[in-house]
């Protein structure tokens, strides 16, 4: 995997930077999972073992980088190639390995490039197309899930993509969306089709779909698609080779999730041992704010500024689900074990309560602006008739302590779940959990 030419090496990594560049300067924070890794090349090789033979763009992408981690936020957020995830290695060799599989069982793959987009839904793919080589190149197919106008692009190679990307981008025709549009998402990119096709046409001329595509003359629902569910059906080899023998994917995930558990436990206690060292928490004045039954509809509540605008968007969910809390302008999310009224307290401090530990389920530290009142209520409670709470202006740091999340009843409606917020002013820093729960 090292007889790449350098030239090629250079530019590919060129282009990488400056992707990450512009996604930086559009705000986004995609550019940050954009990181060096060996794990890339360990790819290459399982991919060359299949008897594949890689194109050397293609192998130059994931020489020193392994694509983007999936993770659970909304799908445009992860994105980064024009409007396409760049998937670790083992997804394309994983999509490789279906495609043989298909491919010996006569399954329909052949070299028509919207027979190879024909992938699992909901599974990102960076495709090579190995059978349509020409000129020694080798056309790559981008996808998500269900062929559309939207959700289908192709490159006449890995390098033509790569600077398609950032002509485009220089070229100052591709927009985020920084709000939801219609039916077009926020942080979806937009852009005219045949401003695109003028740019990238000189690195794309084999790319024959682009004139039915500009010319309105494709008509991409009736391409003919699997049962009305969208669901493509799966045979035994097939799902073996995605989530391995029965029962073997959830033990490796649970397995991962409590190393990667464990390993945050570790460094976060030993962040806030070396803070109680040095700042030991002095008796603090507490004030009862509010202390009774917050309606947790979508298993959450809020406590918010006044003047705060409650719309969060999507993508703050997949941070809820690991942390138990959410913070955005002048708003605090608390997740709860249950979709039913939970007792909550909100308590104010003049400075950091000294907090048992070992008493709670989760604890974990955030922050909260405020103009001097707040607001606590469910998210489908009226915020007019919602409790108001005088709080200090300026920003507050807040701890909020689970209790009680073992207690769920077989169907989820009881418990003994208690969810208790310490305010006291403070800048604070970002998210950080102190305690963190293991059950479900």
């Amino acid at each position: 995997m090292t007889d790449i030419h350098p030239d090629i090496l250079e530019e590919v990594e060129d282009c990488i930077r400056r992707v990450k560049a512009f996604q930086e300067a559009q705000g986004r924070r995609i550019h940050r999972d954009i990181k060096r890794s060996r794990k890339g090349r360990e790819g290459l090789a399982e991919l060359a073992a299949l008897g594949l033979t890689l194109p050397e763009d293609f192998r130059a992408l994931y020489h020193n980088h392994n694509g983007i981690r999936f993770k659970i936020v909304s799908q445009w957020e992860q994105n980064v190639l024009l409007d396409y995830y760049w998937p670790q290695i083992d997804q394309t060799v994983l999509s490789c390995k279906i495609q043989q599989v298909k491919k010996r069982r006569g399954d329909g793959v052949s070299g028509d490039r919207l027979e190879v987009l024909r992938g699992i839904p909901g599974t990102p793919f960076l495709d090579l197309d190995f059978d349509a080589v020409r000129d020694g190149a080798m056309p790559l197919l981008m996808n998500w899930g269900r062929i559309s106008r939207r959700n289908y692009i192709g490159f006449d190679s890995t390098l033509a993509m790569l600077r398609s990307v950032c002509a485009a981008q220089d070229a100052g025709i591709l927009r985020y969306r920084t709000e939801r549009e219609g039916d077009r998402e926020r942080s979806e990119i937009d852009y005219d089709p045949r401003a695109l096709w003028d740019v990238i046409r000189p690195f794309n001329p084999r790319a024959d779909y682009w004139p039915a595509l500009i010319a309105g003359t494709l008509d991409w629902d009736m391409i003919e698609l699997p049962p009305s569910n969208g669901i493509i059906p799966r045979d035994p080899e097939i799902d073996r080779l995605i989530w391995g023998e029965p029962g073997e994917y959830q033990r490796k995930w649970e397995e991962d999730r409590q190393r990667r558990s464990a390993t945050r436990r570790k460094r976060q206690a030993a962040a806030l041992l070396e803070r109680l060292a040095q700042d030991q928490p002095k008796a603090t004045e507490t004030e009862v704010l509010f202390d009774g039954e917050i309606f947790a509809d979508h298993h959450q509540f809020h406590l918010a500024d006044i003047n705060a605008e409650i719309d969060l968007g999507d993508d703050w969910v997949g941070e809820a689900m690991d942390t138990r809390i959410h913070c955005r302008s002048g708003v605090l999310v608390v997740t709860t074990a249950r979709d039913m009224p939970v007792p909550v307290r909100v308590e104010l401090h003049d400075a950091e309560p000294a907090i048992n530990l070992e008493m709670a389920d989760h604890v974990v530290l955030g922050k909260l602006r405020t103009s001097g009142r707040l607001v606590i209520a469910g998210p489908t409670d009226s915020f007019a008739n919602a409790p108001r709470i005088p709080v200090p202006k300026g920003m507050l740091q807040a701890m909020v302590v689970f209790t009680g999340l073992g207690t769920l009843s077989e169907d989820g409606l009881d418990g003994q779940d208690r969810y208790s917020i310490h305010l006291w002013p403070g800048r604070g820093g970002g998210i950080t959990v102190l305690r963190e729960w293991d059950g479900d």
